[in-house]
């Protein structure tokens, strides 16, 4: 499994993913280029194998470009058939690495995660440990089901 930056050449990859997973939502290509195109502020990766894409990642840089970033785990998708096969893990830990490179190009350093989901969102399970985050406030009653954000308190990760 290898775990890069996503191209325009992946869109197609990635629709396919985006749709399978996220049923409900609508423009899988076009949500997902959009997307890409607003590369420094959303970082996005794939995981592929010799049969394509398994999954994407998509990191956001949140309230502006800081030396001490905060960064969301905006997105992250995996087919259905993969998730056994820790691509959601590979994706976090080997996609951060590459964010802590390019914040690094940028002056700054990842000092926060962030990520939100569905209470009941059984993936965000196996990355919760890569990050080593943990669940700082579960919201009830935004949307048809609670959600919850999982922080990371302080943390400094930078560029190896």
């Amino acid at each position: 499994m290898n775990i890069r930056y996503m191209k325009h050449s992946d869109l197609i990859g990635a629709a396919q993913v985006h749709q399978q997973v996220f049923g409900r939502h609508k423009q899988s290509p076009y949500w997902i280029e959009a997307t890409l195109d607003a590369f420094p502020r959303f970082l996005c990766f794939v995981a592929e194998d010799a049969q394509g894409i398994l999954g994407y990642l998509i990191w956001a840089q949140r309230s502006g470009f800081r030396d001490d970033a905060t960064v969301e785990l905006d997105q992250i998708a995996v087919l259905p058939d993969r998730l056994t096969d820790q691509v959601g893990r590979h994706l976090v830990e080997e996609s951060l690495q590459h964010v802590s490179v390019q914040l690094a190009a940028q002056g700054a350093c990842v000092k926060h995660i962030n990520v939100n989901v569905r209470e009941d969102d059984f993936q965000h399970r196996p990355y919760q440990p890569a990050l080593e985050a943990e669940v700082a406030e579960a919201i009830a009653g935004l949307y048809h089901v609670d959600e919850a954000l999982i922080a990371t308190r302080e943390t400094e990760r930078r560029a190896e």
